[in-house]
């Protein structure tokens, strides 16, 4: 099993919102990151191996491409931190929006389902899309 470590870095307001986007969305990301941000103050989760590349990019004054893991970015979330507070903050934001599309989609979305059943059950009564049952007639 692979294990993490936290490591600092800086991370632009853009960089927060793809983590927060892939945290939501489940899926792995990478962010590229300067000189200049390869230490600060937000919290990362990862691998010994990447800590090493961000040390070593970090001493010859370049910068490096990380690429994060849906796992370590839950097991940021886990390790806690100011950036996946404001992290959260922002999910909470967006939750909001969600629930009221959701719930203003949801009436239609049944209602359709009810009509496409109540159609699908008035055709098997009369004999569409059946070989045997009851006679139809348009007398």
């Amino acid at each position: 099993m692979t294990s993490y470590h936290p490591h600092g870095v800086k991370l632009s307001a853009g960089q927060r919102q793809k983590l927060a986007n892939a945290y939501r969305e489940n899926s792995a990301i990478t962010i590229r990151l300067s000189n200049n941000e390869l230490s600060g103050s937000d919290q990362l989760m990862l691998t010994k191996t990447q800590i090493a590349r961000l040390m070593k990019s970090k001493k010859n004054g370049t910068g490096s491409d990380i690429k994060i893991s849906k796992t370590q970015i839950r097991k940021a979330v886990v390790h806690g931190g100011s950036l996946w507070s404001s992290l959260f903050s922002i999910g909470t934001k967006l939750l909001s929006y969600a629930t009221t599309a959701a719930s203003k989609a949801a009436p239609s979305l049944a209602t359709g389902a009810l009509s496409a059943l109540g159609s699908l059950g008035i055709d098997k009564i009369f004999g569409k899309g059946q070989k045997r049952g009851i006679p139809y007639t348009t007398e």
